[in-house]
C-alpha cells in the first residue's frame, strides 16, 4: 500500500509534512494552518511541522487542543515537531546513519511490529530502495520529503 507520489487526501491524513516557513512569510498564521492540518489526521496519523525556529508556542497550542507533540532539532538547525491525535508512535532519527544502515534499521523495526502498530523514522533521504521491501512484507506505508532532502517514513502493520 505504498505511495511514491504526493499523498492523496487520505494518505495525507496518515503522514504529512508541513513547512510553516512559506506560510508565515506569506502572512498566514502557522498555528491556524497547523491546527486545520492536525484536525484531518487519521487516529494513527502523524504530522511533522518543519520550522527554522523552535516551535514552542505552536507546540503549546497543539497540546492544549489535546494533541501529542514532540520537537526535535536536526543537525542543520531545522526544527521538526511531530504531532499526533493520540500517543506518538515509536520514532527513530536515522538521519546521521550512512547507507545501508537506515534501511536495515527500518526493516528490523518493522519485523518487530505487532498487528495495528505504527513505526515512524526520519531518514537522511527518500528511501527508494526500501519501498519494495515494505510492499513485499504487506506493510502499509507513506513517505514524505522534507525541504532539506531528508524524509519521514510512516509504517503500519495491518
Amino acid at each position: 500500500m505504498g505511495n511514491e507520489a504526493r499523498p492523496t487526501a487520505q494518505a495525507a491524513s496518515l503522514l504529512c509534512v508541513l513547512d510553516v516557513g512559506p506560510a508565515a512569510a506569506s502572512g498566514l498564521a502557522p498555528v491556524d494552518l497547523a491546527m486545520s492540518t492536525a484536525a484531518a489526521l487519521d487516529p494513527d496519523g502523524v504530522m511533522e511541522i518543519v520550522a527554522s525556529l523552535e516551535p514552542q508556542p505552536l507546540m503549546d497550542e497543539l497540546r492544549a487542543a489535546g494533541y501529542a507533540a514532540q520537537a526535535l532539532r536536526s543537525d542543520d538547525g531545522t526544527w521538526v515537531a511531530r504531532v499526533s491525535r493520540g500517543r506518538l508512535p515509536p520514532f527513530e532519527d536515522l538521519t546521521v546513519l550512512e547507507p545501508p544502515l537506515p534501511l536495515e534499521r527500518v526493516l528490523l523495526a518493522c519485523a518487530a511490529l505487532t498487528r495495528g502498530a505504527v513505526y515512524t523514522a526520519w531518514l537522511p533521504r527518500r528511501p527508494m530502495l526500501l519501498f519494495a521491501h515494505l510492499d513485499a512484507r504487506a506493510l502499509e506505508w507513506r513517505a514524505e520529503d522534507h525541504p532539506d532532502g531528508s524524509a519521514t517514513l510512516w509504517v503500519r502493520k495491518p
